[in-house]
């Protein structure tokens, strides 16, 4: 068995010290935040995931898992999974220096045989600063990376259904510890150099990130030139050099800083590669762009904000989480708010930031529909759904419908005849 330390405890650690638990090793999570580890040891999650709640307390019972701010207790790992958030600013320049600074005040405590894994999304090249650092108290080169993969909403199942597992170490070779311990997912694991691994991680964020932005730029031509967007789609994913899985639906693009500050990193990069022109350097602007959706077709129909009432389903970053971890919804309820709109909106969870008091929360989707101009629909809210199962949203008087992801198809999929449904892509 393998006593493994967890430190940084957001929504990665929590969900690795837990997820590490359930596989039989005996878990030490780490944060120096004292109010964090009371609300770890109370079951108060920094974010919802499915599930999670549930398996810290069947960990904490089984003595499995153990929450601590003592940094002490990290010299009983065998394996130190460093797991902090790094954190990202409004223009998605990530802070790396936090989680160098907090490794800095671990190492010291740190086994001189023990292994060092590091999840954190970081810049290629942190893997051979955190060795440097753990270099000055003894040992050998014992620092790895793996790019995790874990998706808000989805956090568990992607943890433990990986499609395969990536690892980098220094001399690029197996490393029998992490072999054992990861192992135990029965997946492939492919071991490459340690900046080999930290480049994938980058590459994979910006190819997602490209596929969504590219989708949206076809989508927009969809709507001028009278081709619709889904089935443009159909037709892309059943070529089999792109696949069913590739991020080409259509919808608004992406957000919440995890994409983009991989692009970023990219970016920085390009700089020391003398070249006309990047992709990279597009990506981020035409994504912007394709954000912008909603608030363009509120702009056409409703060119007046004063008075108007705009109600959304769904507020939050992603699907099953109650952060809103810069929401482009929300930043937009913000906006119109300001040009003197009336905000309401529905969500599955109650949401863990504060929100503007001039926004009326709604519990349920009929209540919410009284009396509004607008209806966005930006996510699934399908528990929701499920307790109104006999809500129809056509035929209401003079209610626009904004559904860029066609969430709603999946019940009224006669909407899309309906002249008052608008959705990114739709131009037949």
């Amino acid at each position: 068995m393998t006593t493994i330390g967890v430190a940084g405890l957001w929504h990665l650690g929590v969900v690795y010290a837990s997820a590490f638990a359930e596989l039989g090793n005996d878990v030490i999570a780490f944060d120096p935040a004292t109010n964090v580890i009371e609300d770890l040891i109370s079951v108060k999650l920094p974010v919802f995931e499915p599930g999670l709640e549930d398996l810290i307390l069947k960990h904490i019972k089984s003595g499995r898992l153990k929450f601590t701010s003592e940094v002490g207790e990290m010299s009983k790992a065998d394996l130190l999974i460093i797991t902090f958030d790094t954190p990202v600013n409004d223009y998605d320049e990530a802070d790396v220096e936090f989680v160098f600074d907090q490794f800095k005040k671990i190492a010291p405590h740190v086994q001189k045989d023990a292994q060092v894994l590091i999840a954190s999304q970081l810049p290629v090249g942190s893997g051979d600063k955190i060795s440097e650092i753990l270099s000055e108290f003894g040992g050998l080169d014992r620092v790895s990376i793996q790019p995790e993969n874990l998706r808000l909403g989805k956090a568990l199942d992607t943890f433990f259904r990986p499609d395969r597992i990536i690892v980098g170490t220094s001399d690029g070779k197996q490393n029998s510890l992490l072999q054992e311990t990861l192992g135990s997912l029965e997946v492939p694991i492919i071991w490459m150099h340690r900046r080999s691994a930290e480049m994938t991680k980058h590459a994979l964020n910006a190819f997602l990130a490209t596929s969504i932005t590219f989708m949206g730029e076809i989508s927009e031509l969809c709507e001028r030139f009278d081709a619709d967007a889904s089935e443009v789609e159909v037709g892309l994913k059943s070529e089999k050099r792109i696949g069913s899985y590739a991020y080409l639906s259509p919808g608004l693009g992406f957000a919440g800083g995890t994409l983009a500050r991989d692009v970023k990193y990219l970016m920085e990069m390009q700089r020391s590669v003398p070249r006309p022109s990047s992709v990279l350097k597009s990506l981020l602007e035409s994504n912007h762009h394709n954000n912008n959706w909603i608030a363009r077709t509120i702009n056409q129909i409703h060119p007046v904000k004063n008075g108007l009432n705009v109600c959304f389903w769904g507020v939050s970053y992603v699907e099953n989480t109650n952060t809103l971890r810069r929401s482009e919804i929300y930043s937009l309820m913000e906006d119109l708010i300001s040009n003197g709109a009336n905000i309401s909106f529905v969500e599955n969870f109650v949401l863990s930031e504060e929100i503007n008091p001039m926004m009326r929360e709604f519990r349920d989707l009929e209540s919410s529909l009284e009396g509004i101009d607008v209806l966005v629909v930006s996510k699934k809210l399908e528990n929701l759904f499920a307790e109104s199962p006999h809500i129809s949203i056509a035929n209401r008087n003079n209610l626009k419908i904004l559904d860029p992801a066609r969430i709603l198809l999946r019940w009224e999929p006669m909407l899309i005849e309906n002249s008052s449904y608008f959705t990114v892509g739709k131009g037949i």
